[in-house]
């Protein structure tokens, strides 16, 4: 196998609570040690113990187009070319892999009606993605291979960009990780505890749906948990929550306890790439009531994992009466969901990255 003379990776939040982060962070860690790796970010979680150059960015914390534009212009300021480089989408546009975890233009075109948040909120979350469209467009054209996480990611990109990806993507999924469950998981009793979770962004992800499907069925004992979003959503989304059935556990950068103490994961979001979340809730045992999906197409079965619902409000509370009426049946869908997902193991994904990395290296 031929040496790799240098390997430079360019991600904003290099940091194990990022989606894209923390599989930049695996791909980090299978190399380091082994080919001179050098870190463009503004966060990192790499151990100090890693032989790795850190080049740190610093951004202002918001707004979320600032801080891309920014991270953009200093990683091409910065960047002196030697090597490979990795970038996920158009962090760095000038790259050899793009590590694409979206399709901004595709979204703009598709979902831009379901962008959530107040005017200024929906404004900067337009703009952002006006943006990363332009930069992911120049390191679609510029990559000489295009990495995604989910089959129907590939087919957006080729669909919308055809003539700058004919020929170069590859399929390398996520990894999950797949912990021993605990002996105990909630009793089987009058409750059905639901859990969701999202970073932010909870008009997309169908929280506000999730309530008025609650709110269709008093008559079923349903507690939810909802884990992530930002202080300014949680606080609107209180005010609509169905009273004494939801418990708002904000931000945790850990949040397999919280779906451990749950019966099963409810997520109907209108836009998703690879759901990691969704794989880690089947890697905890639960069921899925979740809406058709890239990244949960590859295991979900509907009757088998959970239910494929319909993005309403009444084919979400048709999902959550189904599951109340039978809790061992419930489990029986945890077991097959935490079976189809183990494939999806940090090993595997290692070893594709570095297979993908030493094969473009040229004599």
């Amino acid at each position: 196998m031929r040496s790799i003379t240098s390997v430079s990776i360019f991600d904003e939040n290099i940091i194990r609570t990022s989606p894209a982060g923390s599989c930049v962070l695996r791909i980090a860690e299978a190399l380091a040690g082994e080919v001179p790796l050098h870190l463009f970010s503004n966060q990192e979680e790499a151990p100090d113990s890693w032989p790795v150059r850190r080049t740190h960015i610093p951004l202002p914390p918001s707004p979320v187009v600032l801080r891309s534009f920014l991270f953009t212009l200093f990683s091409c300021l910065t960047y002196r070319r030697s090597g490979l480089t990795v970038s996920t989408e158009g962090a760095f546009p000038f790259c050899d892999v793009c590590y694409a975890h979206f399709c901004h233009r595709h979204f703009l075109r598709e979902h831009r009606d379901a962008i959530g948040g107040g005017p200024l909120r929906h404004a900067a979350r337009i703009l952002n993605h006006v943006w990363a469209s332009f930069t992911e467009r120049i390191a679609l054209r510029s990559a000489r291979v295009i990495v995604v996480p989910s089959h129907g990611l590939a087919r957006e990109l080729a669909s919308t960009y055809p003539d700058l990806v004919s020929g170069k993507i590859r399929v390398i999924p996520n990894p999950v990780e797949i912990a021993p469950l605990p002996d105990s998981r909630p009793p089987i009793d009058g409750v059905l505890r639901l859990s969701f979770c999202a970073l932010g962004n909870f008009e997309l992800k169908g929280l506000r749906l999730i309530f008025e499907a609650l709110a269709r069925i008093p008559e079923i004992n349903v507690h939810l948990t909802v884990i992530g979003g930002t202080p300014g959503e949680i606080r609107d989304f209180k005010d609509l929550a169905p009273l004494n059935k939801v418990r708002f556990a904000g931000f945790q950068h850990d949040v397999r306890p919280y779906l451990l103490a749950s019966d099963a994961f409810v997520f109907p979001s209108a836009y998703e790439v690879f759901s990691l979340v969704c794989l880690q809730a089947a890697a905890a045992g639960l069921p899925l009531i979740v809406t058709r999906l890239h990244g949960v197409e590859e295991f979900m079965a509907d009757g088998v994992t959970g239910w494929v619902v319909e993005r309403t409000a009444e084919s979400i509370a048709t999902a959550i009466i189904d599951a109340a009426r039978d809790r061992e049946r419930l489990r029986v869908m945890g077991r097959e969901a935490r079976k189809r997902i183990e494939t999806y193991s940090e090993e595997e994904f290692k070893r594709r990255w570095r297979e993908l990395l030493f094969s473009l290296v040229v004599a």
